[in-house]
């Protein structure tokens, strides 16, 4: 997580998947895409979708369901992802719907779900709430998946 002085906020992409609000921190937020097709990979993990091409490069696209473990309605991704950078690695997350890209704080709430253990903290933004995820874990969990392939 970003640390700021006083006078900076934080900032975070607000998103929709699974009928859950989720966020990530806009510090590893490089832009929000459609992703018209994707190639799969055979004999990958449920994690990765498959691969698209964006910007003149190849991006997974992780299937966050499984990881977050939520039930996931079809077997069919949908055309928007979250492009992030972690730690120079850059990864895709296949989301339903952009809320918005908003100031937020913490809530002081406990967290009733921990996602897996991917659930950073409850946070607030502009006219909505929900859980920020720990990018850097998801990142570091996906890239072990990939090295098992």
């Amino acid at each position: 997580m970003a640390v700021t002085s006083s006078n900076q906020q934080n900032r975070a992409a607000f998103f929709k998947l699974a009928g859950r609000v989720l966020a990530v921190d806009g510090s590893v937020l490089r832009q929000v895409v459609t992703v018209p097709s994707i190639t799969g990979v055979p004999r990958s993990s449920e994690n990765l979708l498959g691969l698209f091409s964006t910007g003149g490069s190849i991006l997974p696209l992780l299937n966050l369901h499984p990881m977050l473990g939520l039930s996931q309605l079809t077997n069919r991704h949908t055309d928007l992802a979250v492009l992030l950078e972690v730690e120079g690695e850059s990864l895709a997350l296949s989301i339903d719907e952009i809320l918005g890209f908003f100031p937020y704080e913490r809530t002081g709430g406990l967290l009733t779900d921990d996602l897996q253990g991917f659930a950073d903290m409850e946070v607030k933004g502009e006219n909505t709430q929900g859980v920020l995820l720990d990018a850097n874990k998801l990142a570091k969990t996906f890239t072990a998946n990939l090295a098992v392939l």
